[in-house]
């Protein structure tokens, strides 16, 4: 059985929270998914659309159709070998990334440019081949035919260069961990747009009945939220909301998902499972915690005794800080969402400073113990953060700077 799915949906109502700051109403949406197959798709309809239409052209100078076809022919045969050996290469790219670096990281597998070049690709060898079969012997098309193939050819070579660019960038580190760092930034400006603020936001209501919303597939990762049809339900029957769950977190069969204030019919339950977005794997989109599990992956990848890549380690260190530094000082309690009328509806399960410091620096600080230019590197990252922190905060740098400074 798969999970369900259902159409986007909107919502109307206040993008504030209870305290005033912004909820991350706007950011907590199912997201656009690229499908691969049916984009390649298109792009072999639209080359084959052409090839039927391109030699009805009576445009300007006239070329044979005979000699047309024969560079043609040859040119769909060189196409198909150029995507084989291309995509041979990339797997191998891909294969490096995930043993050298982190089994997580995808970066280069999930880019749409792999995606839409291989489309591209197929749609010039789709336009050659049905130019070829469209044409009838003896016949003259127009020179505009060979232009546009020529066109096609020469975007393809462009698109081939971007391919291998991108594919020798995501074996290096620098560009690789710019590019979990922008991303996770991403995330944070998404979810945590507004500067820190003491104010509290309601907490789940501790009232007497609270149902259960069970996950009824096989375990999967929870990927996305889609907050509309979650308010929609707990405005309709008056209710709260609650997930067990963060995003990230893994939703196992037959468990407590979510949790309601009202009895809710088997359709109701249903309904608000559509808010509920799994997968094999996390994913970007809403996981704020993400990008400081990659860091950790490829940095205590540098420090196990088969690679003792301190200087990778402490370049790791360096982009855990500029995400945390990013956290500082935002608002990160954002996890009551209200509804229409401003009651608090549902409440999300979102990571809070302590888990985000714990994320950053807890596993490399245990094993860096006796890497003494890696354990300087993470006291100053806790000292930096320290400075620029509100004291609520302190307490979790301050235990992590005495287990430094003890060791």
């Amino acid at each position: 059985m798969t999970s369900p799915s259902h159409p986007h949906r909107t919502a109307s109502g206040p993008n504030r929270g209870p305290s005033g700051t912004s909820s991350p109403l706007g950011a907590l949406r199912r997201g656009p998914q690229l499908r691969a197959g049916l984009v390649q798709l298109g792009y072999v309809a639209v080359g084959a659309a052409l090839g039927v239409l391109a030699p009805r052209m009576t445009v300007g100078p006239t070329v044979s159709a005979d000699q047309l076809n024969a560079v043609f022919a040859g040119i769909a045969g060189g196409i198909i070998a150029l995507v084989s050996i291309v995509y041979a290469l990339l797997f191998l790219v891909v294969q490096f990334g995930s043993t050298t670096h982190s089994p997580r990281l995808n970066l280069f597998r999930d880019s749409p440019l792999v995606w839409h070049a291989f489309g591209f690709f197929l749609g010039v060898f789709a336009y050659m081949s049905t130019v070829v079969l469209a044409s009838k012997p003896g016949q003259s098309v127009s020179m505009l035919v060979p232009i546009l193939g020529l066109v096609f050819v020469l975007a393809s070579l462009a698109i081939a260069r971007r391919l291998q660019l991108s594919a020798l960038s995501s074996v290096q580190l620098a560009p690789i961990l710019q590019d979990v760092s922008t991303r996770g930034r991403a995330v944070v400006d998404q979810l945590y747009p507004d500067p820190f603020t003491e104010d509290t936001v309601p907490s789940w209501p501790e009232t007497t009945h609270r149902f259960g919303v069970v996950w009824p597939w096989p375990p999967a990762v929870l990927r996305q939220i889609d907050l509309p049809p979650l308010l929609a339900v707990a405005e309709r029957l008056d209710a709260q909301i609650r997930l067990t769950v963060g995003i990230g977190d893994i939703l196992w069969e037959q468990a407590v998902v979510i949790e309601i204030s009202t009895k809710l019919s088997a359709e109701q339950e249903r309904e608000l499972l559509t808010g509920v977005e799994a997968g094999i794997e996390r994913s970007f989109g809403q996981d704020p915690l993400f990008a400081l599990r990659l860091l950790n992956d490829i940095g205590l990848r540098a420090l196990s005794l088969s690679n003792a890549d301190h200087y990778t380690a402490i370049q790791v260190i360096d982009a855990v800080e500029g995400l945390l530094r990013r956290l500082t000082t935002r608002h990160l309690d954002v996890s009551v969402i209200p509804g229409r009328d401003g009651e608090p509806r549902v409440h999300l399960s979102m990571p809070d400073w302590e888990q985000f410091v714990q994320a950053g620096v807890d596993e490399l600080i245990h094993a860096s113990a006796t890497i003494p230019t890696v354990r300087r590197r993470l006291s100053a990252c806790v000292e930096n953060l320290i400075a620029l922190s509100p004291p609520v905060r302190l307490p979790s740098l301050r235990r992590r700077q005495a287990e430094l400074t003890d060791q």
